[in-house]
């Protein structure tokens, strides 16, 4: 029998010291790859023939010990194989389509039983009925694993006597486990097995009352007094954090440390002060950024649109970042694409770009046409992949990859193809990567969302770490490892909420289920976590703790700062700055982060003065009924919208069809009646039109504007809208025809034109008026103008046009018919539109230096020129 030992060193032992003292005969065992790295980083600097110590992980020192024949599966791939596992009704019942939707019950598969590790009677014993479903369906799960054993092999399964194999670590006869609270309960039984063929040495940075020697886990976390400088601070709100700290560094350098630190907007509040602390995720990558922007788009991407994107999705994905730089989309670009969108063309596909419609558009823009086939290729490769060789491929010869590299994450494409051979690289027998069997949809779409999923987070190193002119936040977690401790530690998050922080992991198992089965309980990775932020602490020489506070948010102090405050004899002091100290400090920062002042002075100026004239062409303004609305309404919106362009006022309806697309094909479709019908209308006064020629008409209407609506309300359209408008159409013609039948009709005009000069002649300013009535109609007992609606209408319009066409005649009737209501509405006038009313209005439109905002503020509501307008400020 070999012996075992405990040694129990001081808050103030340093362990990277201790460590060095095995380095000679002993393998070190750590609790993981983190703190392999960082112990081993500080022996770089030895001579190159001085003895470097021997570091395992807990995972890799297992892995040592216990060898399989079995292909042993990890990550994804051990996922994969447990899907295999599941049949038909197993799917059905647990609602699994695809790997996507098995991963946290895999996961929490796996997590059970690598916490019972074979007590299964004693679980089936307590278990609640509640659970015995799920328990039923993981048994199921791990009997059929069981026959796939003599192939493959989950590392959860390893631990077994047959294939433990001490003799693969030979060099030395000592294995120290250094500085782990808490092991895995079947270390329990590995721990025999480990005694009969080396010596085992136990180090810790507590009291030997504070360890429980026989189970190997922490009992209580004791603190002791702190010899160094300490002070501990309220501050109210993250903004005074951040001013803390930036006050304080003019004074001294100092590290700054939370396990929060992700969860911090410092970087937002001054991005020219403090670090991101989230620059070390492979999220922020450009290649990681441009793997989103493409599978945004595949997701998004209809069904039964093979090769084709929404218009208004390619339009927000070229503007971003990465695919600027990476294709070279311009500004130019941009506006082609917004010209396809004003003209309600919904999609776009190689095929759409080459065609008639679209090249009329786009004109002889070669250079947009290549570089938009390109990203449509790149992207639409990816649904052709079916194996793991396709997007090797992929991004060596397809995608210049090279593109990515970033002087921000020199290691980008060695992370990148590291985690692309894990997920793809063949293992064992190749039958279980056959990926189809795990994906529902599209198979290539499928990899490339594995493959990003796999990146998410991954850790990668930034060079703005190596910044000396940005504060950092840095995690605590492995503070205790590091030699220099001569500048000042200040510690935040000290809240309740946020110290204990654990990791939330979905276990099968209650908190009682795992103490009545010798489970790591959450109690126990509570006192570890107070042992590591002990540690961190008792590591410095001085300290400074701000707290923060909030009742409104239930943040109270965390009882590992209680106790180290009571022991100290310490109590929370306030801020030695003063709030009107914050303030000032605020104000300062933020003049100097953000000027407004050039913006609102650009913004009021062309906001309110009236100096250029890009509205006159040769000192005339002609004006439709539109522009005429908008002009008596609003003099400023009516500035903005002709100088700068479109509003934008255009809504969605909810069956998919833009107001403006849907007015423009039934007001083709009532034309084409005019115009196909007219003479019938004249000589017979017959106004019935059969229903198969108006759905002949309506169809053929829809049709040219086929690229405009998407294909999924093809029978919407057929089944709902097509009978509407034939039958409101139907009560259009009946009560013309109610209307006329006795009377002669002299004059039936559909989409009749006009402009009428001289409306005002000024001294710099002449206006006309030019509209286009959609139906005229003339008969002996007097005139008619009707106007065809599909939404709202505008007052004032029918007397915009009837005094267009017959000046001041009082004899015109006007009416409105909404074919999407099927209602006649009669024009309600606002004034009396004459010589005299129109030469004073223009009069004082000319002589005003200014344009000025609506009376009614509910005008400006959805305004898109708001922000340049500033009505409030005008206001006051």
């Amino acid at each position: 029998m070999k012996t075992k030992k405990f040694r129990y060193l001081s808050y103030y032992d340093n362990l990277s010291d201790t460590i060095l003292e095995y380095r000679k005969d002993s393998y070190i065992v750590v609790e993981n790859n983190q703190v392999k790295s960082i112990l081993l980083s500080q022996c770089y600097h030895f001579p190159i023939f001085e003895l470097r110590p021997v570091i395992f992980s807990l995972e890799e020192f297992f892995s040592y010990l216990f060898v399989s024949s079995d292909v042993l599966l990890k990550d994804i791939k051990r996922i994969f194989l447990l899907y295999s596992c599941l049949t038909k009704e197993m799917k059905e019942t647990w609602q699994i389509q695809s790997y996507f939707d098995f991963v946290d019950i895999a996961n929490e598969f796996f997590l059970f039983y690598e916490e019972i590790q074979g007590k299964e009677e004693e679980l089936e014993k307590i278990i609640q009925p509640w659970q015995e479903e799920k328990y039923s369906f993981f048994r199921q799960l791990k009997e059929t694993l069981e026959e796939k054993k003599e192939e493959y092999l989950a590392k959860e399964f390893l631990w077994n006597r047959e294939k433990y194999h001490p003799e693969n670590l030979k060099e030395f006869s000592r294995i120290v486990f250094f500085d782990i609270p808490s092991f895995p309960r079947i270390f329990q039984e590995l721990f025999s097995l480990l005694e009969k063929d080396f010596d085992l040495e136990f180090v810790l940075q507590v009291s030997k009352e504070d360890f429980d020697e026989e189970h190997y886990m922490l009992r209580q976390v004791s603190p002791v007094f702190f010899e160094g400088e300490f002070f501990c601070y309220e501050v109210g709100s993250e903004w005074e954090e951040a001013l803390y700290l930036l006050s304080e560094r003019e004074k001294e350098d100092f590290f700054v440390y939370s396990n929060s630190s992700y969860e911090k907007s410092f970087s937002k509040l001054f991005p020219r002060k403090f670090l991101d602390s989230s620059r070390n995720s492979f999220n922020h990558t450009k290649l990681y950024q441009f793997m989103d922007l493409q599978l945004t788009l595949l997701r998004e991407k209809e069904q039964e649109q093979k090769e084709t994107l929404a218009l208004d999705k390619v339009l927000s994905a070229i503007q971003k970042t990465v695919c600027r730089e990476y294709y070279g989309f311009w500004e130019e670009d941009f506006l082609l694409i917004q010209n396809l969108l004003q003209e309600e063309y919904r999609f776009l596909s190689i095929s759409l770009l080459q065609s008639s419609n679209y090249k009329s558009i786009i004109g002889d823009k070669e250079s947009f046409i290549e570089k938009m086939t390109l990203f449509l290729q790149d992207l639409f490769q990816i649904e052709t992949w079916k194996e793991g060789k396709d997007i090797y491929e992929y991004f060596e010869k397809q995608i210049n990859i090279q593109k990515w590299k970033e002087e921000e994450y020199p290691d980008v494409l060695d992370v990148f193809y590291e985690i692309l051979s894990r997920l793809y690289a063949s293992q064992g027998k190749t039958h279980l990567l056959s990926y189809e069997n795990y994906f529902e949809g599209n198979l290539g779409r499928n990899l490339y969302q594995l493959l990003y999923r796999s990146l998410d987070s991954i850790y990668i190193k930034s060079a703005q770490s190596f910044s000396e002119e940005k504060i950092e936040l840095r995690d605590w977690h492995s503070l205790m490892y590091e030699r220099k401790k001569e500048k000042q530690a200040i510690f935040l998050d000290l809240d309740d909420k946020s110290l204990p922080k654990l990791t939330k992991t979905i276990s099968f198992l209650t908190e009682v289920q795992k103490q009545q089965l010798d489970c790591q309980t959450r109690e126990e990775s509570i006192l570890v976590e107070k042992y590591r932020f002990y540690q961190a602490v008792y590591s410095q020489k001085r300290v400074v703790f701000l707290v923060q506070k909030s009742e409104e948010k239930n943040k109270t102090l965390s009882s590992f700062v209680e106790e180290f405050l009571w022991k100290q004899g310490k109590k929370i002091e306030k801020s030695p700055y003063s709030k009107a100290f914050f303030l000032q400090s605020l104000r300062e920062s933020l003049s100097s982060e953000v000027s407004w002042t050039k913006e609102l002075e650009e913004g009021k100026a062309l906001a309110l003065k009236k100096e250029n004239e890009e509205l006159l062409k040769d000192g005339k303004l002609s004006l439709g009924a539109y522009d005429w609305r908008d002009l008596k309404t609003c003099s400023k919106y009516f500035y903005f919208h002709k100088i700068l362009g479109n509003s934008g006022r255009a809504e969605e309806l909810s069956f998919g069809l833009s107001p403006r697309l849907l007015g423009i094909v039934c007001h083709r479709f009532l034309e084409r009646i005019g115009r196909e019908q007219w003479k019938i209308f004249l000589q017979e006064r017959q106004f019935a039109i059969s229903d198969t020629t108006l759905a002949q008409y309506l169809e053929e209407e829809f049709k040219k504007d086929s690229l405009k609506i998407p294909p999924f309300l093809k029978q919407y359209l057929r089944k709902i809208v097509y009978p509407r408008i034939i039958k409101n159409t139907r009560n259009f013609l009946q009560n013309l025809e109610k209307k006329y039948k006795l009377e002669k009709i002299s004059r039936f005009q559909g989409e009749k034109g006009i402009e009428k000069e001289g409306i005002y002649r000024g001294k710099e300013l002449n206006v006309s008026f030019q509209g286009r009535a959609d139906l005229v109609i003339e008969a002996e007992q007097g005139k008619e103008i009707i106007d065809y609606k599909t939404g709202k209408t505008i007052e004032d319009q029918l007397d915009f046009y009837a005094f267009l066409f017959y000046g001041e005649e009082q004899k015109v009737e006007g009416r409105y018919y909404n074919l999407w209501d099927g209602m006649f509405s009669q024009g309600k006038k606002k004034e009396e539109l004459n010589s005299v009313y129109l030469e004073e209005f223009f009069k004082n439109f000319e002589e005003d230096s200014f344009y000025h905002i609506s009376e009614k503020k509910a005008f400006c509501s959805y305004c898109p020129y708001q922000k340049i307008c500033r009505r409030e400020e005008e206001v006051e």
